[in-house]
């Protein structure tokens, strides 16, 4: 069965040849020669959404400058919409048929682990534990599942409340909430003022998930194995129902169409 390995937020999936190709462009200054021609398939969704200049730069920019330092290693790079990506890798490894390397979303390394469809770098390439030590422990942990790395974070992002000060000022409040109580507080000073306490594009795992996280709660254990009893924790549901109650009080606007 080939296999591949995941980059994740996107988690990368590595096979043979793909994870030959990552170790020699884990920053040695030396170039490195395939012994053979070497085509690596990668798969990704650069372009999802017409994305044009993200995917422009990954043919026109990075593909090229990886070939030449690493003569003898041809990178086929095959787009594919976002939101099809989970259904082709699952098929095509049933079929088989997998791709060397794809940048996938970090939530599905423990489905494909499960399914033996990808590579552990962290036993398989020999530069990995130096390679990991370039890269922030948290980022890095997303790729772990029992106990095995099996990819590397190509990128990530960070959710914060951006504060408007004229919110603020219209709240009566000289700092932004610092807790969820001060948040609720704001809230509901800010009815009838215009403003909204905050507002949110999606209904994602993402967009939800950093809110049960700051109330205490958790998603699954910390080895990411168990989710059961862990959505439905007290400390869970408080965070989901505060946002709930701050919907129906309108102090979030309805932005989801």
């Amino acid at each position: 069965m080939k296999r591949f390995s995941t980059i994740g937020t996107a988690v990368a999936v590595v096979a043979a040849v793909a994870f030959v190709a990552a170790g020699c462009s884990s920053g040695s200054t030396e170039a490195s020669t395939a012994s053979k021609p070497v085509t690596i398939t990668f798969w990704g969704a650069y372009g999802n959404g017409g994305n044009s200049t993200q995917q422009d730069a990954l043919n026109k920019e990075l593909i090229p400058a990886f070939e030449k330092a690493n003569p003898g290693i041809t990178v086929n790079y095959v787009d594919v919409a976002y939101d099809a990506l989970l259904q082709k890798l699952t098929t095509s490894a049933a079929g088989d048929q997998l791709p060397d390397l794809v940048r996938a979303d970090l939530g599905w390394v423990p489905q494909f682990a499960d399914l033996g469809a990808l590579v552990p770098l962290s036993a398989k390439m020999s530069d990995f534990s130096a390679l990991s030590k370039a890269v922030y422990p948290g980022s890095l942990a997303t790729n772990l599942y029992k106990g095995k790395y099996y990819g590397l974070p190509l990128d990530t992002n960070t959710r914060v409340l951006i504060s408007n000060q004229k919110a603020l000022d219209a709240a009566k409040m000289t700092a932004p909430p610092q807790t969820f109580a001060e948040l609720k507080t704001m809230a509901s000073a800010l009815k009838g003022t215009g403003f909204s306490v905050f507002a949110d594009g999606g209904l994602g795992a993402w967009n939800i998930s950093p809110w049960i996280w700051s109330g205490g709660g958790a998603i699954t254990n910390s080895k990411q194995t168990k989710s059961t009893g862990y959505l439905n924790d007290s400390k869970s549901v408080a965070a989901v129902q505060m946002l709930v109650d701050l919907y129906k009080a309108g102090g979030i606007p309805n932005l989801i169409t």
